[in-house]
């Protein structure tokens, strides 16, 4: 990590996470919802922005304290809606009794939990590789179910 990171919020890595932000999971959602054949292009144009934030932060020594708050959330605001859209989209599969909400309600829970966590630590909280793995794996998993699609659709 760098030394001395910005306090600048306007950035071009912010403004890019910023993007992610705004339009990353409605765009996605309603393409998933009118035309899910062409949706997974989509989403990986949104994981490839959130590689592009990072990249830019760092070789443009950008890095800031706004970018370690951001970015994170704009990752959750992309996989979050999606996850639960794939929950509820998937009720009439699964046994009505027994609804499976525990993994979205766990996921936005931890991450609700790591935004308070962040929000209130008195320094710095860089990314960690348990962080990018997860969220990498997210990424995988939205994508495989996105390239097939049909499960959803009755």
């Amino acid at each position: 990590m760098q030394e001395k990171l910005t306090d600048n919020f306007w950035t071009v890595p912010n403004i890019v996470s910023l993007l992610r932000l705004i339009f990353g999971a409605p765009i996605t959602l309603i393409l998933y919802h009118n035309g899910y054949e062409y949706v997974w292009a989509v989403f990986l144009f949104f994981v490839a922005m959130d590689w592009l934030d990072g990249f830019l932060a760092r070789l443009l020594k950008l890095e800031s304290r706004w970018g370690m708050i951001l970015d994170p959330v704009a990752d959750q605001f992309l996989v979050l809606p999606i996850i639960w859209y794939f929950w509820l989209v998937s009720i009439p599969v699964v046994n009505e009794q027994a609804l499976v909400i525990e993994i979205p309600l766990m996921l936005t829970v931890r991450e609700i939990l790591m935004l308070i966590m962040r929000l209130w630590a008195k320094r710095e909280v860089p990314a960690i590789f348990t962080g990018k793995l997860k969220a990498v794996a997210e990424y995988i998993g939205i994508l495989l179910i996105l390239l097939g699609g049909q499960w959803t659709k009755f």
